[in-house]
């Protein structure tokens, strides 16, 4: 993970066209969305994290990588 960041105010629903969800963990608590560059995991009160992450494509990441990739985020912010 590189340009990682904590986003307090994400909201889909400002930009929709701009964002693009592409996985979910089963207990819908946390999502994974596409924007530009980057990648976004939402969690509980529009917190997100902004990353990227080198050669990775969208339509690669299933719900098992959101997991791995939670695991590594809340080893930098354990309260998200």
């Amino acid at each position: 993970m590189e340009n990682l960041s904590i986003v307090s105010d994400f909201q889909v629903t400002v930009s929709p066209v701009f964002y693009k969800k592409i996985a979910e963990l089963a207990s819908g608590d946390y999502c994974l969305f596409t924007g530009g560059n980057f990648f976004f995991i939402t969690g509980p009160g529009n917190k997100a994290v902004r990353f990227t992450w080198k050669g990775t494509e969208g339509s690669e990441i299933t719900e098992k990588k959101l997991a791995e990739w939670l695991a590594l985020i809340r080893i930098k912010f354990p309260l998200f």
